[in-house]
Parts: C-alpha cells; structure tokens; sequence
C-alpha cells in the first residue's frame, strides 16, 4: 500500500511477493528512509489495523534499540493499574525494596517473554518476562495457574497481576497468584433489563462480576424503560465472559462497547 503512493515512484515497477520481515529488516528499511524515529508520521484511517501496527512499531523499536522509542506500551494501563494498588517493578528490585520475601504484591506491565518449561517432578511451569516503564522482573507459573491463565497471556499483552515476592532485591521475582489481561480502550459491557427496577438486575449482574472477577474494563446495568444506566464496577472483558453475560442475562440484553479510537493507515517518512 505504501509502495503504491505516488510519491514513491513505484506504481509500475514490479514487486517480489510479500514476505515477513524480522525487526532487524524493517528497521534497515526504514533506517534508509531516515536517520531519526521521530520524523517518521503516523496517521489512523483503520482502527481495525491500529493495534497491531501499534504492537508491531513497539515490538521493531524494543529489538533494534532495546527501547520502546514511541512510548512503552504499558503507560497505557498504569493509571487503571496503581489504582488498584500496582506499584513499579523498580520498587521491588531495589535494593533498598521494602519488599521482602513472600509479601504480597500487585505489578503491572506488558509481557515481552514467554517460556514454557517443565520442573524436575515434571509439572508445567512457565515463566513471564513483565516490563513496565521502570524496570522488567520474572513472573512464575505453575500448576493451578496455568490452567486457570495460560491460554489468556500472550507476548505483547497488557497484564495485571497479584502474587508474592520470591527472594530480594535486585534478585528478586514474583510467583503469580491472579492475572488479568487490560486493554489500551477500555470496553464497557451493558447488562440490560425489562424492568423499571434495577433492583433484581443489580444483584443479578453484581454475582456474575464476583464469579467473573478482573479489572481494566467496566459494567453497567440499565433499564430498557428509563434508559437510565448505572455503573456497577470493573471487570476484565473477555470473549468467555461476553459469551457467558449472553447466556446468563440473555443475548438481546447485553451489549458491548469501547471509548472510539484513532484511526491507522500507515507509515510514511515524513516530508
């Protein structure tokens, strides 16, 4: 597409087949464009497509120049987060921490790691690599939290977590007791009922969350007569807990929605 803009002078010449690029190509690519990041635009026409060009940008930064040049990814959730009681992994790994062996302890970050072993019993574990603006630390997994999180986590993913310090300072890790997964647009899941009363729904929607816990996301309830909506609280807002919401509470009264986002394109170098 971008090969295809006048500018370029390409239109009539013809092109290999498309092929995946490591970091390290499109970063000489781009570098032969300019010297600098900053004087290459990006402009949003595809909110379908923003997100991953988003990740990908971020990704290509971190393994050319071992940063996040265009902003860590991870400040996008860090007010959500510290609410909730997150503090920076740079505070763990100090080592003058007041962390100590087995406190409790929420973080949150972007996973840039993930690798799956097996311990000397032969039980599963897996072990993240969570980065947020200050610092990165080691997450461990092991049994009944791989199967109750594994197949949520992915590399790139927006985490939040709760577990217990493992060792001290600079040394130290986490074992991982809860996570769930945050998003950059939060999304808001509407539970709607025929009643004038949220009474009955309230509950209804309020023991769903307790079974359905997680943060980063948000429940309303409303009344389709008075059409007046009321916050309930916060929940992680995944494809099972949507599918769940239509068969507790009825496919025609759940609906889900996100705050609008920036429109992608593309990248061009600037003028």
């Amino acid at each position: 597409e971008i090969a295809d803009e006048p500018q370029w002078g390409l239109r009539n010449i013809p092109m290999p087949p498309n092929e995946t690029l490591t970091p390290s190509e499109y970063y000489d690519i781009l570098s032969g464009c300019s010297s600098a990041f900053d004087s290459w635009e990006i402009k949003y026409t595809n909110p379908n497509d923003a997100k991953k060009v988003q990740d990908f940008i971020g990704r290509f930064e971190k393994d050319a120049t071992g940063m996040y040049v265009s902003g860590h990814p991870a400040s996008e959730i860090e007010e959500a987060a510290k609410k909730h009681g997150a503090v920076d992994i740079a505070d763990i790994l100090d080592e003058n921490s007041i962390f100590e062996n087995n406190d409790k302890v929420s973080i949150y970050g972007v996973i840039t790691e993930i690798t799956r072993k097996v311990t000397k019993n032969g039980n599963p574990m897996m072990i993240l690599k969570v980065e947020d603006e200050t610092e990165s630390i080691t997450v461990m997994m092991f049994d009944r939290a791989i199967q109750q999180y594994a197949s949520e986590l992915h590399e790139d993913g927006l985490v939040f977590i709760q577990g217990k310090v493992r060792g001290g300072g600079e040394d130290s890790s986490i074992m991982l007791d809860k996570v769930c997964e945050m998003k950059e647009t939060p999304v808001i899941l509407w539970i709607a009922t025929p009643d004038t009363s949220l009474i009955n729904i309230k509950k209804l929607a309020s023991d769903f969350m307790r079974e359905n816990s997680g943060l980063g996301d948000y429940v309303y309830v409303m009344s389709l007569k008075t059409r007046k909506p009321e916050l309930l609280g916060e929940i992680s807002v995944t494809p099972e807990v949507i599918q769940k919401a239509r068969i507790k509470f009825g496919n025609e009264n759940i609906k889900v929605t996100e705050k609008k986002k920036k429109k992608f394109a593309g990248i061009h170098p600037a003028a």
